[in-house]
């Protein structure tokens, strides 16, 4: 998984899990906020991720702060919002996902991180996703198992039929080429990349 420690609260993973590839080359110095790196290419999102994902985000399951495991932040008015979303696999590109998995998405239902756009009901995108366990996740109480973006909108591709385009303006490639462009590519094409 990404090669990060996981005792870190859960939005800061959310954020910073991509972190690992920082040595590829393709992830890079250009940080947004102060823990997150970019990712360029497809290849790189790849390595870094435990599986790329087609689906459908089915609904929101809640909302809830999460305090990194640390209880005593909930009575303080600590802990990061999170939105908990129920995800429709179609199919896994990369590594291996269930049919029906729950991505935790950072920010509320009243807004997102200014880091990430909204992640909306009936939206049909590819997701590089890694895959916590409840030990690995300690600030969450609603559920057990969840899936968090390796890097934010870098990470997310819209899809509309064939069809594919990054949401962000950094991934522009999908292997190591240079790009000046977010990537618009067809699915088979993404299958097929490194």
């Amino acid at each position: 998984m990404g090669g990060m420690p996981w005792a870190v609260a859960l939005t800061v993973l959310a954020l910073s899990v991509g972190a690992a590839g920082c040595s590829h080359g393709e992830t890079g110095a250009d940080l947004l906020g102060s823990d997150r790196p970019t990712f360029t290419s497809v290849a790189a999102l790849n390595r870094d991720a435990d599986a790329a994902v087609l689906g459908t985000v089915e609904g929101v399951i809640g909302t809830e702060l999460d305090n990194g495991g640390n209880p005593e932040s909930d009575t303080a008015g600590g802990g990061t919002p999170v939105t908990l979303l129920r995800f429709s696999v179609e199919r896994a590109i990369r590594g291996q996902a269930p049919r029906m998995i729950t991505i935790a998405w950072p920010g509320s239902a009243a807004g997102v991180e200014d880091r990430v756009s909204a992640l909306r009901t009936g939206q049909r995108v590819v997701l590089w996703l890694d895959h916590l366990n409840a030990e690995q996740a300690p600030g969450l109480d609603l559920v057990d198992d969840v899936w968090v973006s390796v890097g934010g909108d870098d990470a997310v591709m819209d899809v509309e039929g064939q069809v594919v385009k990054a949401r962000s303006s950094h991934l522009v490639s999908l292997d190591t080429e240079p790009g000046d462009s977010p990537l618009e590519t067809t699915l088979a094409a993404l299958e097929q990349s490194p």
